[in-house]
């Protein structure tokens, strides 16, 4: 018993080091990130591959190839300004924040389940609020994201501006938080069975 116990706090501890590690990662990445974009001297922009068909129609694409009217194509723009810089790093930070206070509120939640009984230490309360944060932030960040990236696409184009949007994104997000949702839910009954047998014994 005793073992199987240990085998499994073994299994937790591993957990908690993997999403340390990615943590670790992904604040290096968003750091370099940044520092790419504030001393890089250029920033990479979505325009709309329509943007630029006339400049495309003078390369190497054959006679029957166009680019998508509905993807977008990247640009490299050189010197940006400090408002394109900061919406350039708007196009991707506030995503990447979000996984990361994910993280780190799944390695607080392995930690307390290693400590303490996981049926009676609020687990399923912590997982209900991260599912929520999911559910409702996700969305926000990715209209963020869009928003700053037809603002900047904007910046670099003469005519109207716009990005192809892809609703992929924030329905992953919603998904992944509703599937929290109902595991925390999960966890509440077996919560509930434990008091009970707690009780009974």
């Amino acid at each position: 018993m005793s073992m199987t116990i240990s085998g499994r706090l073994a299994r937790l501890r591993e957990l908690q080091i993997a999403l340390a590690a990615i943590g670790a990662v992904g604040t290096a990445g968003a750091l370099a990130g940044l520092a790419r974009a504030v001393l890089g001297g250029t920033i990479s922009v979505s325009v709309p591959a329509d943007a630029i068909a006339a400049q495309a129609r003078t390369g190497t694409l054959h006679s029957n190839a166009t680019l998508d009217p509905s993807a977008d194509a990247g640009v490299t723009l050189h010197h940006p300004d400090t408002l394109q810089i900061l919406l350039s790093i708007l196009t991707w930070l506030p995503a990447c924040a979000l996984f990361l206070t994910v993280l780190a509120l799944l390695w607080r939640q392995v930690a307390r389940a290693r400590r303490l009984d996981p049926f009676a230490s609020g687990t399923a309360r912590h997982l209900r609020a991260l599912g929520w944060i999911l559910t409702i932030a996700g969305p926000i960040t990715w209209a963020v994201q869009i928003v700053a990236r037809m603002v900047l696409s904007g910046t670099v184009l003469t005519s109207a501006s716009g990005v192809a949007i892809n609703l992929a994104a924030p329905m992953a997000w919603a998904l992944t938080g509703l599937g929290l949702l109902t595991i925390a839910e999960i966890v509440h009954r077996g919560e509930e069975l434990h008091r009970e047998l707690e009780a009974v014994i």
